[in-house]
Protein backbone atom coordinates (compact mmCIF):
# COMPACT_ATOMS: atom_id res chain seq x y z
CA UNK A 1 0.00 0.00 0.00
CA UNK A 2 2.91 2.15 0.46
CA UNK A 3 4.28 2.25 -3.17
CA UNK A 4 0.72 2.96 -3.90
CA UNK A 5 0.68 5.58 -2.20
CA UNK A 6 4.43 6.80 -3.41
CA UNK A 7 2.92 6.49 -6.77
CA UNK A 8 -0.18 8.98 -5.46
CA UNK A 9 -2.99 6.14 -6.47
CA UNK A 10 -6.11 7.48 -6.29
CA UNK A 11 -7.93 4.82 -4.32
CA UNK A 12 -5.43 4.78 -1.17
CA UNK A 13 -5.11 8.46 -1.23
CA UNK A 14 -8.81 8.80 -1.18
CA UNK A 15 -8.89 6.44 1.62
CA UNK A 16 -6.05 7.45 3.71
CA UNK A 17 -7.33 11.32 3.57
CA UNK A 18 -8.29 12.57 6.75
CA UNK A 19 -7.57 9.48 9.22
CA UNK A 20 -5.06 8.95 11.58
CA UNK A 21 -2.63 6.05 9.90
CA UNK A 22 -0.31 3.73 11.46
CA UNK A 23 2.82 2.41 9.85
CA UNK A 24 4.76 -0.94 11.44
CA UNK A 25 8.69 -0.51 11.91
CA UNK A 26 9.39 -3.30 10.03
CA UNK A 27 6.77 -1.03 6.92
CA UNK A 28 8.53 1.75 7.17
CA UNK A 29 12.60 -0.29 7.32
CA UNK A 30 11.09 -2.35 4.35
CA UNK A 31 10.23 1.00 2.45
CA UNK A 32 12.84 2.70 2.89
CA UNK A 33 15.64 -0.01 2.76
CA UNK A 34 15.30 -0.67 -1.76
CA UNK A 35 18.46 -0.38 -3.02
CA UNK A 36 17.39 1.19 -6.43
CA UNK A 37 15.42 4.44 -4.60
CA UNK A 38 18.01 7.47 -4.79
CA UNK A 39 18.97 9.45 -1.65
CA UNK A 40 16.13 12.28 -3.05
CA UNK A 41 13.67 9.65 -3.30
CA UNK A 42 14.26 7.74 0.14
CA UNK A 43 13.91 11.71 1.37
CA UNK A 44 10.39 11.95 0.07
CA UNK A 45 9.88 8.48 1.83
CA UNK A 46 10.56 9.75 4.94
CA UNK A 47 8.35 12.64 4.38
CA UNK A 48 5.83 10.47 3.52
CA UNK A 49 6.03 8.21 6.70
CA UNK A 50 6.21 11.57 8.68
CA UNK A 51 2.56 11.49 8.57
CA UNK A 52 1.99 7.92 9.86
CA UNK A 53 2.20 7.13 13.57
CA UNK A 54 5.26 4.57 13.44
CA UNK A 55 4.41 1.79 16.00
CA UNK A 56 7.55 0.29 16.61
CA UNK A 57 8.43 -3.20 18.55
CA UNK A 58 7.76 -3.88 22.23
CA UNK A 59 6.95 -7.29 23.91
CA UNK A 60 2.80 -7.41 23.39
CA UNK A 61 3.90 -7.30 19.64
CA UNK A 62 6.91 -9.70 20.00
CA UNK A 63 4.73 -12.62 21.79
CA UNK A 64 2.01 -12.66 19.04
CA UNK A 65 4.37 -12.43 16.54
CA UNK A 66 6.02 -15.75 17.60
CA UNK A 67 2.49 -17.24 18.26
CA UNK A 68 1.49 -16.29 14.67
CA UNK A 69 4.83 -18.04 13.39
CA UNK A 70 4.06 -21.26 15.61
CA UNK A 71 0.19 -21.38 14.23
CA UNK A 72 0.98 -20.17 10.68
CA UNK A 73 3.45 -20.54 7.68
CA UNK A 74 4.32 -17.07 7.59
CA UNK A 75 7.56 -14.93 7.47
CA UNK A 76 8.91 -12.93 10.12
CA UNK A 77 8.23 -9.86 8.80
CA UNK A 78 4.53 -10.45 7.79
CA UNK A 79 4.43 -11.74 11.49
CA UNK A 80 5.21 -8.78 12.83
CA UNK A 81 3.29 -6.51 10.83
CA UNK A 82 -0.01 -8.48 11.78
CA UNK A 83 0.92 -8.69 15.11
CA UNK A 84 1.25 -4.66 15.32
CA UNK A 85 -2.00 -4.57 13.62
CA UNK A 86 -3.78 -7.27 15.98
CA UNK A 87 -2.13 -5.55 19.21
CA UNK A 88 -3.47 -2.61 18.45
CA UNK A 89 -6.67 -3.81 17.70
CA UNK A 90 -6.50 -1.79 13.78
CA UNK A 91 -7.56 -3.21 10.24
CA UNK A 92 -4.57 -3.53 8.00
CA UNK A 93 -4.83 -2.43 5.14
CA UNK A 94 -2.70 -4.15 2.54
CA UNK A 95 -2.25 -5.38 -1.57
CA UNK A 96 -0.53 -8.63 0.13
CA UNK A 97 -3.64 -11.08 -0.31
CA UNK A 98 -1.10 -13.32 1.45
CA UNK A 99 -2.33 -11.61 4.86
CA UNK A 100 -5.55 -13.38 4.57
CA UNK A 101 -4.53 -16.66 5.86
CA UNK A 102 -3.76 -15.26 8.96
CA UNK A 103 -7.17 -15.86 11.61
CA UNK A 104 -8.49 -13.42 13.68
CA UNK A 105 -6.85 -10.26 11.60
CA UNK A 106 -8.68 -7.73 10.27
CA UNK A 107 -7.58 -7.58 6.67
CA UNK A 108 -8.55 -5.19 4.11
CA UNK A 109 -7.03 -6.15 0.42
CA UNK A 110 -6.45 -3.43 -1.56
CA UNK A 111 -6.54 -3.93 -5.57
CA UNK A 112 -3.32 -2.04 -6.92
Amino acid sequence: MLIALDNNHPKVVNRLEGTTAYLSFVSEIELLSFKSISPLHRQKLKQMIGFFTVIDLNPQIKECAIELRLKNNVKLPDALIAATSMVYRLPLFTADIGFEKIPDLECIIFEV
